[in-house]
């Protein structure tokens, strides 16, 4: 509740609290607000190379690109028609995952974040 209550405050607010992931919240939008999730898989100062290692022998780029796809395929396979709701935006450096308007969305979508990275890790 206190992130929403900078969001609203301040009209953005972005945390760094889950490094190597980056949870930003932008300011109102035409549709509301857009809850956003990004990854920086090539910042090794983060400590994303144990995941990155991990992501290759899956057979995905260890950069933005790769992390998109794996995220999609993993929340497609877990839940079906869900990634119809999100957006994506990746390049090299970043993969951004993003819900706009609807904050439960959003902790849906980060709780299949979360659990993409467990299942990771624990291979």
């Amino acid at each position: 509740d206190n992130y929403l209550d900078v969001v609203r405050d301040v009209g953005e607010g972005e945390s760094s609290d889950f490094a190597p992931f980056v949870l930003i919240s932008i300011s109102e939008t035409d549709e509301g607000l857009c809850y956003s999730c990004r990854i920086h898989p090539t910042d090794t100062s983060l400590g994303v190379q144990s995941l990155n290692t991990r992501l290759r022998k899956k057979g995905f780029e260890a950069n933005g690109h790769g992390w998109e796809q794996f995220m999609k395929e993993y929340i497609t396979a877990k839940m079906p028609g869900f990634t119809e709701r999100m957006n994506f935006g990746s390049d090299a450096e970043t993969s951004d995952m993003y819900i706009i308007g609807s904050i439960d969305r959003f902790y849906i979508m980060l709780a299949m974040v979360s659990n993409a990275i467990r299942e990771l890790l624990s291979e």
